[in-house]
C-alpha cells in the first residue's frame, strides 16, 4: 500500500479568500497523483486544508473510481464535537471515505498519532504550509524526515 499512497499535510486554519485558489491547485495536483499511480489518499483531520483535500479526491473519484479516501478520525464521540458549519462537511465526506480509521487517543496526542500512523502508509505527502507555525510544520518535517517525497501547494 505504501508505494501508492499519499497523504496531505497542511493547516487547519487559512484566509478564506484563498479558498478557491488552494482548492483548484489540490485538484489539479491530486489529479496529476492518481496519473502517476497513487490510489490511496490518507487524511488525518476533516477540517482546512485536510477537508479540502478529502472533496479533492472525491472529485477524482468521479473519473477514476478505483481511487480511495482513507479518513483517520477521533474516537465517534469527538468526531463532530464543537465544529459548528463544518459538521456537514464533515459528515458529507465521512459517508463519502471509503474507509475511517479510529484513532484511540486523548486529546494532546490524537493529532500525533494520526500523523505517524498516514505516514507509516504513504510514500507522498501533499502539503500546504502557508506560514510555519503550530503543528503543521512539525507534521511536515516528520514526513521528510521518514523519506516520503513531499510537494507543495504553493
Amino acid at each position: 500500500m505504501k508505494f501508492n499512497t499519499c497523504c496531505f499535510i497542511g493547516p487547519k486554519v487559512f484566509r478564506r479568500d484563498k479558498l478557491p485558489e488552494i482548492l483548484e491547485k489540490t485538484r489539479r495536483e491530486v489529479s496529476k497523483l492518481a496519473e502517476e499511480g497513487i490510489r490511496n489518499f490518507v487524511s488525518a483531520g476533516l477540517t482546512g486544508f485536510d477537508a479540502i483535500c478529502c472533496l479533492a479526491v472525491l472529485h477524482a473519484k468521479e473519473k477514476i473510481p478505483e481511487l480511495r479516501l482513507i479518513c483517520i478520525v477521533p474516537k465517534e464521540k469527538y468526531l463532530f464535537h464543537g465544529y459548528g458549519v463544518d459538521r456537514k462537511r464533515m459528515e458529507y465526506i465521512c459517508e463519502h471515505a471509503d474507509e475511517l480509521v479510529v484513532c484511540d487517543a486523548g486529546p494532546s496526542e490524537r493529532m500525533e498519532k494520526r500523523t505517524r500512523w498516514m505516514v507509516k502508509k504513504a510514500a507522498v505527502c501533499l502539503a500546504y504550509l502557508p506560514r510555519f507555525e503550530d503543528g503543521t510544520e512539525k507534521r511536515f518535517r516528520y514526513a521528510i524526515s521518514n523519506g516520503l517525497e513531499c510537494r507543495m501547494i504553493k
